[in-house]
């Protein structure tokens, strides 16, 4: 997993408060559709903010792991009631079948080899049990708003599906969210008003991000 050491405390606060992330969020909360039975693990978990949005759902377990050690600090800074580890998203310290439910933000674009990293994924999932993921959209149309050099692979909502399925997974809601409208100025006020207009065949493959989650039969 690419370690960015930009990514610190100001980087997450500013992340936090933007309308597009926050439309993630409560995307990832709809497709978890969390329960108190729930194990949930969230990989690359930065400063705990899905892990804090889901505490309210009084889960059984929720963990969050990453390599960056501010991630941990921030996530544990955030709240006694969560909990954080060091780790690395391709080989997961945890046992097969431990999970109900995990969660990877923006993180399956920066492997090389997503499909390894999909099956090491499925391995932590009990029977039953989904991944949801999100991730940028590459018919968005301003790539540029992308650069990154440790991204390796960005995904078509069809491209995402295809290698979801080539894991063996099962996909049960995907959805191309933050629809670009007029300018990226407006990136905001699309992000916090006009999300229906995935009912708009354009809008509903050229959005943003893709959000997407799969079941492991």
């Amino acid at each position: 997993m690419h370690q960015n050491m930009d990514y610190d405390s100001a980087y997450y606060g500013k992340r936090e408060v933007s309308p597009t992330f926050q439309a993630e969020v409560k995307t990832i909360l709809r497709f978890v559709s969390p329960k108190k039975q729930d194990t949930i693990l969230e990989l690359g978990c930065g400063s705990g903010a899905v892990l804090n949005a889901l505490l309210p759902y009084r889960c059984q377990f929720i963990i969050g792991l990453d390599l960056l050690e501010t991630s941990i600090t921030l996530v544990r800074n955030r709240t006694n009631t969560l909990s954080a580890i060091y780790g690395d998203a391709i080989s997961l310290p945890f046992r097969d079948e431990t999970f109900t439910q995990i969660i990877a933000q923006h993180l399956i674009e920066h492997f090389q080899y997503p499909i390894n990293v999909l099956l090491e994924w499925k391995r932590a999932l009990q029977p039953g049990g989904k991944l949801t993921l999100v991730t940028p959209n590459s018919l968005f149309p301003h790539q540029e708003w992308f650069d990154d050099p440790s991204h390796h692979n960005i995904f078509t909502e069809d491209e995402l599906s295809h290698l979801m399925e080539s894991a063996g997974l099962v996909i049960v809601n995907t959805r191309v969210i933050n629809p670009f409208i007029i300018n990226l100025r407006y990136m905001g006020v699309s992000a916090r008003y006009f999300q229906m207009m995935h009912r708009v065949s354009y809008f509903a493959k050229t959005g943003m991000s893709i959000v997407m989650s799969a079941k492991k039969v």
